[in-house]
């Protein structure tokens, strides 16, 4: 069932690696907040546009910069709100993948190092 869903749904950046009743050794190595936001990230449950379009209806879904649908690509790699912090996101991906950010080892290995 796991290995069955989709590539591109909510989830997808979480899905790289198997369900685990226990968080991964890498995720534990990130500081109490950097794990928050890591994990509302992969799992699609952050404060964005995308996640209250789906689950929260009434709230406001543009984004402060005014792009009408805010999603997790649109601020890691759009919105010029966060356009001084992209160069640390761009180490882990030059060509602006989630998925190689949030599923893979070496991208959450380079989010606790840039949180530090």
């Amino acid at each position: 069932m796991w290995g069955a869903t989709a590539d591109n749904g909510l989830y997808a950046p979480a899905n790289k690696f198997p369900p685990s009743f226990k968080p991964t050794k890498q995720m534990l190595l990130l500081k109490r907040r950097i794990y928050g936001l890591v994990t509302q990230f992969r799992t699609g449950h952050a404060f964005t546009g995308e996640y209250y379009r789906h689950s929260v209806p009434d709230n406001p879904r543009s984004c402060t910069c005014g792009e009408p649908l805010e999603t997790r690509e649109h601020i890691m790699f759009v919105c010029p709100t966060y356009e001084e912090h992209r160069h640390l996101l761009e180490k882990v991906s030059p060509d602006h993948s989630s998925e190689e950010i949030f599923g893979t080892w070496p991208g959450i290995k380079h989010s606790r190092a840039s949180s530090q």
